[in-house]
């Protein structure tokens, strides 16, 4: 989604009935500079933020889960190589599916890692000041995830 490898954060509620579940989130990604010209100004930062819905399905006897997901946010670019006045926005849209996996630290605690895919529907493209390049996020995205899920019950 980012130039190259990416880094951010991910904030969710998680919600599950029996082997369903239900997650909403928000996820913000560390602006990522691109160099596109030798020079100070030839630098462009890109940035994500998005609010993900994903749905699927948790077994309750492992602690493996599988889902597929709808993303809607925005993808900004600063920077003078842009052809808009030093900025861009985009809207970023995107289906993903993915899986997890937990490890219990504690009664109501327990690390998760994650793995999906993502695979845009709308993405956002800038335009450079000469015109002749366009960035514009890949059409498949793979992430992967390593946090920490509190239960609340």
């Amino acid at each position: 989604m980012t130039p190259e490898v990416g880094v951010g954060a991910d904030v969710s509620t998680f919600l599950q009935h029996n082997t369903h579940f239900v997650e909403i989130g928000y996820a913000k990604w560390v602006p990522r500079p691109m160099q596109i010209l030798a020079s100070e100004s030839g630098t462009v930062q890109f940035d994500l933020q998005l609010v993900a819905l994903r749905g699927g399905w948790a077994s309750t006897k492992m602690p493996l889960r599988g889902w597929v997901g709808l993303e809607v946010g925005r993808m900004h670019g600063e920077g003078p190589a842009l052809r808009a006045p030093e900025s861009g926005v985009g809207r970023w849209i995107a289906i993903s599916s993915g899986f997890g996996v937990g490890w219990p630290i504690s009664p109501r605690t327990r690390l998760v890692g994650t793995f999906e895919v993502a695979v845009p529907v709308e993405r956002a493209t800038f335009q450079f000041m000469d015109g002749s390049e366009v960035r514009e996020p890949a059409p498949i995205s793979a992430r992967s995830a390593l946090g920490v899920e509190v239960a609340w019950r």
